[in-house]
């Protein structure tokens, strides 16, 4: 009799022992995919913040730039505005267009007075939205919107 109630304990201790690391082993699984899902949070955060600030520090890197030896200024094209960048390299005056096209940050580089088609830019960088609002005082304000809805501004001169 001693026998059987021993045989019986000892298989309420294994069951125990296997119910106990089955909890951890459930809560251990449930961590696992609580933690792959903020990962991937964090890292399509860090995407998206990557495009709007890739955007907007391209735009104020040009516009130093250009601030120092030519002009800055904003114009219409093809019914978008666009950053307009104005330079002469060997005495022939070349114009950048930095403007948003399908989802891009585009710019477009052509000797002034030859006019390109927005098509014809270069990708820089994924962006929603790319506004530009002509401030007072000589000074361009800069809005870049990226993919998940974050906006960036950056205030340039046009002096």
């Amino acid at each position: 009799m001693k026998t059987i109630d021993m045989k019986r304990r000892s298989n309420i201790d294994v069951f125990f022992v296997l119910c106990v690391f089955l909890i951890c082993a459930l809560l251990l699984l449930g961590m696992l995919f609580v933690g792959a899902d903020t990962q991937q949070k964090i890292n399509r955060s860090t995407e998206d913040n990557f495009y709007m600030r890739t955007g907007l520090l391209y735009i104020s890197n040009k516009a130093k730039y250009f601030n120092a030896q030519g002009k800055v200024s904003v114009e219409s094209f093809e019914g978008k505005n666009v950053l307009v960048f104005e330079e002469m390299i060997d005495g022939v005056s070349y114009t950048t267009k930095v403007y948003s096209d399908k989802g891009y940050l585009m710019e477009l580089f052509t000797e002034k007075g030859y006019e390109l088609g927005l098509e014809a830019g270069t990708i820089i960088t994924e962006i929603d939205d790319f506004k530009l609002k002509v401030l007072a005082d000589g000074l361009i304000e800069v809005a870049v919107e990226s993919p998940n809805g974050e906006t960036g501004l950056v205030i340039i001169s046009n002096c």
